[in-house]
Protein backbone atom coordinates (compact mmCIF):
# COMPACT_ATOMS: atom_id res chain seq x y z
CA UNK A 1 0.00 0.00 0.00
CA UNK A 2 1.51 3.38 -1.00
CA UNK A 3 2.63 5.99 1.50
CA UNK A 4 1.55 9.63 1.15
CA UNK A 5 4.02 12.34 2.15
CA UNK A 6 2.94 15.89 3.01
CA UNK A 7 5.64 18.57 3.28
CA UNK A 8 4.85 22.08 4.56
CA UNK A 9 7.28 25.01 4.68
CA UNK A 10 7.76 28.75 4.19
CA UNK A 11 9.96 30.19 1.46
CA UNK A 12 11.91 33.39 1.98
CA UNK A 13 9.69 36.05 0.39
CA UNK A 14 12.51 37.60 -1.62
CA UNK A 15 13.30 34.20 -3.18
CA UNK A 16 9.83 32.89 -4.09
CA UNK A 17 10.37 33.34 -7.85
CA UNK A 18 13.71 31.49 -7.86
CA UNK A 19 12.16 28.75 -5.71
CA UNK A 20 9.18 28.35 -8.05
CA UNK A 21 11.51 28.16 -11.07
CA UNK A 22 13.44 25.21 -9.64
CA UNK A 23 10.46 23.11 -8.53
CA UNK A 24 10.02 21.28 -11.85
CA UNK A 25 13.54 19.89 -11.35
CA UNK A 26 12.63 18.87 -7.78
CA UNK A 27 9.57 17.00 -9.05
CA UNK A 28 11.63 15.13 -11.65
CA UNK A 29 14.05 14.08 -8.90
CA UNK A 30 11.11 12.91 -6.76
CA UNK A 31 10.27 10.42 -9.50
CA UNK A 32 13.72 8.87 -8.92
CA UNK A 33 12.45 8.03 -5.42
CA UNK A 34 9.39 6.25 -6.78
CA UNK A 35 6.94 9.15 -6.44
CA UNK A 36 3.84 8.47 -8.52
CA UNK A 37 1.58 11.26 -7.29
CA UNK A 38 3.05 14.75 -7.13
CA UNK A 39 1.03 17.80 -6.11
CA UNK A 40 2.17 21.29 -5.15
CA UNK A 41 0.14 24.01 -3.46
CA UNK A 42 0.57 27.58 -2.30
CA UNK A 43 -1.34 28.89 0.71
CA UNK A 44 -4.23 31.17 -0.25
CA UNK A 45 -3.41 33.75 2.42
CA UNK A 46 0.36 33.43 2.86
CA UNK A 47 1.88 33.33 -0.64
CA UNK A 48 5.26 32.27 0.77
CA UNK A 49 3.84 29.10 2.39
CA UNK A 50 3.94 25.97 0.25
CA UNK A 51 2.76 22.38 0.48
CA UNK A 52 3.99 19.37 -1.47
CA UNK A 53 2.27 15.99 -1.64
CA UNK A 54 3.92 12.82 -2.91
CA UNK A 55 2.93 9.19 -3.01
CA UNK A 56 5.78 6.69 -2.68
CA UNK A 57 5.74 2.88 -2.56
CA UNK A 58 7.28 2.21 0.88
CA UNK A 59 8.49 3.68 4.16
CA UNK A 60 12.06 3.18 2.90
CA UNK A 61 11.35 5.45 -0.06
CA UNK A 62 9.96 8.08 2.32
CA UNK A 63 12.98 8.00 4.64
CA UNK A 64 15.45 8.12 1.75
CA UNK A 65 13.60 11.03 0.13
CA UNK A 66 13.32 12.94 3.40
CA UNK A 67 17.01 12.41 4.19
CA UNK A 68 18.21 13.71 0.83
CA UNK A 69 15.75 16.65 0.92
CA UNK A 70 17.41 17.88 4.10
CA UNK A 71 21.01 17.67 2.83
CA UNK A 72 22.31 21.22 2.63
CA UNK A 73 25.40 20.03 0.72
CA UNK A 74 23.41 18.23 -2.01
CA UNK A 75 23.77 20.03 -5.39
CA UNK A 76 19.99 20.27 -5.98
CA UNK A 77 18.35 19.98 -2.57
CA UNK A 78 21.00 22.19 -0.97
CA UNK A 79 19.81 25.02 -3.21
CA UNK A 80 16.22 24.27 -2.18
CA UNK A 81 17.24 24.36 1.50
CA UNK A 82 18.61 27.86 0.91
CA UNK A 83 15.18 29.10 -0.16
CA UNK A 84 13.29 27.66 2.81
CA UNK A 85 12.76 29.81 5.87
CA UNK A 86 12.82 27.81 9.08
CA UNK A 87 11.95 24.12 9.19
CA UNK A 88 10.10 21.90 6.75
CA UNK A 89 7.36 19.85 8.39
CA UNK A 90 6.85 16.30 7.15
CA UNK A 91 3.80 14.14 7.63
CA UNK A 92 3.64 10.50 6.59
CA UNK A 93 0.20 9.00 5.97
CA UNK A 94 -0.66 5.41 5.16
CA UNK A 95 -4.14 4.89 3.76
CA UNK A 96 -6.10 2.52 5.95
CA UNK A 97 -9.08 2.25 3.65
CA UNK A 98 -9.55 2.38 -0.07
CA UNK A 99 -12.72 4.23 -0.95
CA UNK A 100 -14.61 3.13 -4.01
CA UNK A 101 -16.42 5.48 -6.31
CA UNK A 102 -20.18 5.45 -5.90
CA UNK A 103 -20.79 6.91 -9.34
Amino acid sequence: MPITIFIEYHVKREQVIQYENMMSTIFLKAKDFGATLIDWYVDDVDKAKFYEVYEVPTHSHYYAFRRIRQMSNHPLFGELCGYIKGTSHYCLVKNRYQLQSVL
